[in-house]
């Protein structure tokens, strides 16, 4: 995937969503760590790269807990997977 302007965000649902990149080179440079793996920047890099579209990366970037371009609607969809109905917009109010 060439280089172009995005926003990516990383939200799991315990804090409000952190901006982590602002271009795809930005994305390619986040370090990911997992508790039971250890680093996979290399397994993410090459998600990255096997995407042919942004639809592509925004599915597959969501295993990750990172959002392409997202609105509020798709944190409250994420969220749904972890909270009851009374909590969907938690970490949500600047949203």
């Amino acid at each position: 995937m060439t280089n172009r302007s995005i926003k990516a965000y990383f939200y799991n649902g315990f804090k409000e969503p952190e901006l982590i990149a602002t271009d795809i080179k930005g994305l390619k440079n986040t370090i990911i760590y997992d508790n039971y793996t250890g680093d996979a920047s290399e397994e993410f890099i090459e998600t990255i790269n096997s995407c042919t579209s942004m639809d592509d990366l925004k599915e597959e970037l969501v295993d990750y807990d990172i959002y392409i371009n997202p609105t509020k609607k798709d944190f409250i969809e994420a969220n749904k997977a972890w909270f009851e109905p009374d909590g969907l917009e938690n970490y949500l109010e600047n949203w």
